[in-house]
């Protein structure tokens, strides 16, 4: 069961587990991790850090997503790609042991760089980490 809490200053939504607390100011304060397809599944970001991390959908603008070429992915990437957007979801304080291992598992046998990118939570812009192929 998640709960979900609503800051109209913004207009974001933050999904979470019942027992977190979560204020407008974590997305200031804590680390962002921008995700797509299957790590906008809170239970498959549990599955793989062990936590339920708070989450925020949001739009990640001049991108798109693209399949996997490489073998044993069978996902999409994100690929520069200017006047697309990807829907997805912004990780809040998911630390670098986590972002780490997220990636490993949706991006392996890929390589991949972490990057900053800039999304757009609500109407609230804002710097996040995300990773992209190499």
């Amino acid at each position: 069961m998640f709960q979900t809490t609503y800051f109209p200053a913004n207009g974001q939504l933050i999904i979470h587990a019942p027992d977190q607390r979560v204020t407008p100011d974590d997305l200031f304060e804590k680390d962002l991790l921008f995700v797509w397809d299957d790590l906008m599944d809170p239970h498959k970001v549990r599955e793989i850090t062990g936590r339920y991390i708070p989450m925020t959908p949001a739009v990640l603008h001049d991108f798109a997503r693209r399949k996997a070429t490489a073998p044993f992915v069978s996902g999409c990437v994100l690929k520069k790609s200017a006047g697309d957007f990807v829907l997805g979801a912004v990780l809040i304080g998911a630390n670098e042991e986590e972002a780490e291992a997220l990636a490993k598992k949706c991006l392996f046998p890929m390589r991949a760089v972490r990057e900053k990118v800039e999304v757009l939570m609500g109407d609230l812009p804002r710097v996040a980490m995300t990773y992209l192929p190499i």
